[in-house]
């Protein structure tokens, strides 16, 4: 399979090394909730910790991670993430694998606790337990760190290079998004048939080695996607010292982009809890929905977003990206306003349908949300510079990542059932505030394209007649650090195009 792709060519290559990667992590972010809850059957805590600590280390580490994207050279950032995140998970499952194994061990004999018929006090099976414990903790920190890397090293920094023209990025970006989703829908049920049919200790075991081998197939086909793109090699690490890897120069690296507005709107749609989340899920539950009908509705949701990515390209070469990404967003407000009326009404008459009302919205709103986040992301990878996107990108996943904490703490503070439908109408808020912020940037970049547009053809039609042939220069080569996507739209209009 590894020749295969890469004798059709880099672009297959750099799928084939992103569907890897996906899989593997998606697989891991299923299997880690159902390893936890096998550790501690009794209590949530530990998916909470989980989840929590995995937020907070996309939070502090992204600005970093994404400073050394755009310093280092894009093999070795490639291979560093690609290591990272699976490196991570396999030390991950490793910890589960001895956890697992010391509580099957451990038993309670009368009044003593041995392993494998040797005592053993509680204080040391208590420190190995901790211990342990810790060491998952930061290496699932580790993983969602290097998957984050991949992301923003892939996603949107060789794709806007590989691509000659807007027409084929939006190509390859609706290609790799519908890899990431394909993934999200079968690697979790592959998980489940693993589990169903394997103890716990053999599935971890399964994860790890599946990391073990796919980070080889990763590497190869990486460098075969290096070699093969000349245009990956323009960008060599700086000499001197490099500049600030902090939040400062991030937010001030992001808020001069002109894709900021965009991305601030895409990060805001994380504060929600109408995702087919940990939230909705238990509260569909306490409404009585069996989980074969949520799998079957959360499914769904995932296949609409696929579709999403396959028309994605049709609707962009026709209306243009920004007016695409308004249309996915109104599809989402009003798919989304059927959830909202859906977890207010409360009699008791009417609860069966206002949960089957719930899931439907839910599933309909994920085609709007793909569709909105493939035009974002093609808004970003044409706009912003080669040399910063790394950092952008960072920014983004930790401004994403906050939103997301605010609503586990949201969950934390209105936890009962009935509490629901505040969060759902909060996070209602949340998405027609994104949709209308994204409408009036669209509104306003429009009417600056128009004014240059406008104040170039009055110093067009002002110029003498010899100063004419200057028009028809070629413009000076721009640095390999600021290339850009050519015929993106987004750029400063050109004379003979205002014209």
């Amino acid at each position: 399979l590894i020749v295969a792709m890469s004798e059709s060519g880099p672009r297959w290559a750099l799928y084939g090394c992103h569907f890897l990667s996906r899989w593997g992590g998606r697989m891991w972010e299923f299997a880690v909730v159902l390893f936890l809850m096998d550790v501690q059957p009794s209590s949530l805590l530990l998916p909470s910790l989980f989840a929590l600590v995995e937020s907070l280390a996309r939070i502090c580490a992204s600005p970093r991670v994404g400073a050394m994207i755009d310093r280092w050279d894009r093999l070795k950032a490639g291979r560093c993430a690609l290591a990272l995140q699976n490196g991570s998970i396999l030390l991950c499952a490793l910890c589960v694998w001895a956890l697992v194994q010391t509580g099957i061990a451990c038993d309670v004999v009368g009044n003593e606790r041995t392993v494998g018929g040797t005592a053993c006090s509680t204080q040391d099976s208590s420190v190995a337990y901790h211990v342990l414990l810790g060491f998952l903790m930061v290496s699932g920190a580790g993983a969602v760190v290097g998957s984050s890397a991949h992301a923003v090293s892939f996603e949107l920094d060789w794709v806007a290079t590989m691509a000659s023209d807007p027409d084929e990025l939006a190509d390859m970006n609706a290609t790799m998004r519908r890899l990431d989703l394909v993934c999200k829908l079968a690697a979790p049920a592959a998980v489940g048939v693993l589990m169903d049919n394997a103890s716990v200790t053999t599935s971890s075991l399964v994860v790890a080695l599946w990391n073990l081998g796919s980070f080889g197939a990763e590497y190869a086909l990486q460098n075969v996607v290096y070699q093969r793109c000349p245009e990956l090699w323009d960008k060599m690490e700086p000499e001197g010292k490099p500049p600030s890897a902090g939040w400062g120069r991030s937010a001030t690296v992001f808020s001069r982009q002109v894709a900021a507005v965009p991305a601030f709107c895409l990060a805001i749609l994380y504060c929600s809890v109408l995702n087919f989340g940990p939230q909705q899920v238990g509260y569909l539950k306490w409404r009585g929905v069996s989980q074969a009908t949520l799998g079957w509705f959360r499914g769904s949701g995932a296949l609409l977003g696929v579709v999403s990515t396959i028309i994605f390209p049709k609707f962009r070469a026709r209306i243009g990206t920004p007016a695409t990404a308004v249309l996915g967003g109104s599809a989402q407000v009003i798919f989304l306003l059927l959830c909202v009326v859906a977890a207010g009404l409360k009699h008791r008459d009417v609860e069966e349908a206002t949960a089957w009302l719930q899931m439907i919205g839910v599933a309909l709103s994920r085609f709007g949300l793909w569709m909105f986040d493939l035009s974002v992301t093609q808004i970003i990878t044409e706009t912003v510079p080669a040399r910063e996107r790394g950092t952008f990108g960072g920014a983004l996943s930790a401004m994403q990542n906050m939103f997301f904490l605010l609503v586990l703490l949201g969950g934390v503070v209105w936890h009962e059932q009935t509490d629901f439908w505040g969060l759902a109408l909060v996070s209602f808020a949340c998405v027609v505030v994104s949709a209308v912020l994204f409408v009036v940037w669209f509104r306003r970049s429009r009417n600056k394209d128009l004014i240059a547009a406008g104040e170039e053809l009055q110093e067009l039609s002002g110029a003498q007649v010899s100063e004419a042939p200057l028009l028809t220069q070629a413009p000076e080569p721009e640095p390999a650090g600021d290339r850009q996507v050519r015929g993106s739209g987004y750029e400063r209009p050109h004379v003979e195009g205002a014209v």
